[in-house]
């Protein structure tokens, strides 16, 4: 579940998915409207707007307006696990690829803008962050899997290529 203010209104929405629906709901929480999902929905997250663009809620799907209108489906093949990134100094679509093997940076138009290969981990995060204010953003991943209690902590730089990788064994 995500609380935003997609409608512009000072009052923010509450915006929450199951496997095959996106819901929407008002600060006491009684549902405004729901809307069924062409996709598995693993994640949710919201993309500011940008430009022409209005902000919009963000599901493997595709991005949704306040409405609850589909206002653009998903131009990315096997999308999973999907977050809203700064890249380019500009709001863009990180996603691990369904395979698991992969996180990749698109814009939302769908084009390819960096990639990287990743381990056979659930990814619990994805985020992109700046070593200096001018710098290009690097792309960080964290995944966790639960049932053989192992992880992974993987960076790349903005051209895609691994600069750290950890990955942890538990006990």
């Amino acid at each position: 579940m995500i609380a935003v203010d997609l409608d512009a209104d000072g009052e923010k929405e509450f915006y929450a998915i199951t496997m095959d629906a996106l819901f929407r709901l008002d600060s006491t929480g009684r549902v405004v409207w729901r809307v069924s999902t062409p996709a598995f929905n693993w994640s949710l997250d919201w993309m500011p707007s940008y430009q022409d663009r209005p902000p919009a809620v963000v599901t493997e799907a595709g991005l949704w307006n306040a409405r609850g209108n589909l206002v653009q489906e998903m131009r990315i093949r096997d999308p999973y696990s999907v977050k809203v990134v700064r890249w380019n100094a500009h709001p863009c679509l990180a996603h691990v690829t369904d395979s698991g093997s992969g996180v990749h940076i698109h814009e939302v138009n769908g084009s390819l803008q960096s990639q990287g290969e990743i381990g056979p981990f659930a990814v619990n995060e994805i985020f992109t962050v700046r070593l200096k204010p001018d710098a290009p953003e690097w792309v960080v991943v964290r995944g966790f899997t639960h049932w053989v209690k192992h992880g992974e902590l993987s960076i790349f730089n903005h051209d895609g290529a691994l600069v750290y990788r950890e990955i942890r064994t538990g006990r």
